[in-house]
């Protein structure tokens, strides 16, 4: 964890603050911030190698994520981008309560078991097998109708021509709209589940998927499918003990992709979006909503209840702001809490995400990693991207959170197998 510090504090130094500083990267460096940022990471230390253990032991990867990819990254980026002060410790108290309450549900959960487990509640097989082909179905139904539709069966197969597709208006009712966007995820998830019970179905979700993405061309939904596929066939369980030396490797080899090809596309595609640029966001949603009001869900599912938002579309909005190009920052966690109930969002939110990883974890199937690391993986760029709300509902995450509590005894599940 040390050493993969110090490859990020390398990396934006000699690479994203050298060559994107015409972006929103600075390199306003300090030395007193950047000996606070190991005071900060050091402090934290025990704690997060605390975090990690835990995690692994519940078969997920979902906090680890956090620590990875948002908090070190946090810390690196204080050293160079003159950060305000609140701003880092709002970050600082939002992770604090994260962690903490995360371990404290995990100590609770493992030593009263009997007072905090799930409520268990007696479904009959035939319900569960009527459920799951409903919803296995009317997601396909779905897809298919709307592909007839609007792109008459369409596949994609050039990927710089998706651009020409995003534009696309899909003018149907909004219960259509959220089973159409949980397809992205919940097919590729399905698809999966069965081609590891080697029910051949899954041919028809894989071929489904292509049509879908060729409705409006969703990075996401390729994304899934194919992160989803390498997983499936190369990834083992023992590799979830080595997530620290596979990053510190993927982080040195966009380094020698540096210096020796001197190309820049894992520093580029993955490492600036993924390790960086998500940080910054969150300072930009600060900055607007430390001088502008709350918008308390108003650009939530409540919109349809009547709420009128005093915003136009939030992440377009700080695009417009803080890259002066219609560009959309869509972002979650620390940001979804200053967006819709301010600085009292910063200790509020934690704790209700806490509670969720928790919750969608005593539901992970125990009888495969592979399906556990998938949605993991998931439901992280889930909560990352989108507020917790749009990640429940657009994404998917509480029909989720139902189907693997279906699952979850996998005796029961002839039917999919």
């Amino acid at each position: 964890m040390i050493l993969y510090k110090l490859l990020l504090d390398f990396i934006y130094y000699w690479v994203i603050a050298k060559f994107y500083s015409y972006d929103v990267f600075s390199k306003d460096f300090s030395i007193q911030m950047y000996i606070l940022s190991w005071i900060i990471f050091f402090i934290f230390y025990v704690s997060l190698k605390k975090v990690v253990k835990t995690t692994l032991a519940s078969n997920s990867l979902i906090s680890i994520s956090f620590i990875y990819f948002c908090f070190i990254p946090f810390l690196t980026m204080i050293s160079f981008n003159n950060f305000s002060l609140s701003f880092i410790l709002y970050n600082l108290v939002y992770w604090i309560i994260y962690f903490l309450n995360y371990l404290y549900l995990k100590n609770i959960s493992n030593r009263r078991r009997k007072k905090i487990k799930l409520v268990k509640i007696k479904i009959s097989y035939s319900i569960k097998k009527v459920f799951l082909f409903f919803i296995i179905f009317l997601m396909l139904g779905t897809v298919l109708f709307i592909s007839y539709r609007e792109a008459k069966f369409r596949i994609i197969f050039n990927l710089y021509e998706v651009y020409k597709y995003r534009e696309v208006e899909l003018n149907y009712s909004i219960i259509i709209i959220y089973i159409l966007s949980w397809t992205k995820f919940i097919l590729t998830f399905f698809l999966v589940y069965l081609y590891m019970n080697k029910n051949k179905l899954w041919i028809v979700l894989a071929i489904v998927q292509f049509l879908n993405f060729g409705i409006y061309a969703a990075k996401s939904i390729v994304f899934n499918l194919i992160l989803s596929i390498l997983i499936l066939f190369f990834w083992k369980k023992r590799y979830n003990k080595k997530i620290t030396f596979f990053i510190n490797s993927f982080l040195v080899a966009s380094l020698l992709e540096v210096k020796l090809l001197n190309k820049m596309y894992l520093i580029d595609f993955i490492v600036r979006r993924l390790f960086f640029l998500t940080v910054k966001i969150n300072y930009f949603y600060y900055d607007f909503f430390s001088k502008n009001s709350p918008d308390y869900f108003k650009q939530s599912f409540l919109r349809h209840f009547g709420l009128v938002s005093s915003y136009k579309d939030i992440p377009l909005l700080i695009g417009n702001v803080y890259h002066k190009t219609d560009i959309h920052y869509n972002s979650g966690l620390i940001s979804d809490g200053l967006q819709n109930l301010g600085i009292i969002g910063v200790f509020i939110f934690p704790i209700i995400l806490s509670y969720f990883v928790c919750l969608l974890e005593k539901t992970f199937p125990s009888y495969s990693n592979k399906l556990t690391t998938i949605i993991s993986i998931y439901l992280f760029f889930s909560l990352v991207s989108s507020t917790f709300l749009a990640a429940l509902l657009s994404h998917g995450l509480l029909i989720l959170l139902v189907l693997l509590f279906m699952l979850k005894d996998r005796s029961n599940l002839r039917f999919l197998e």
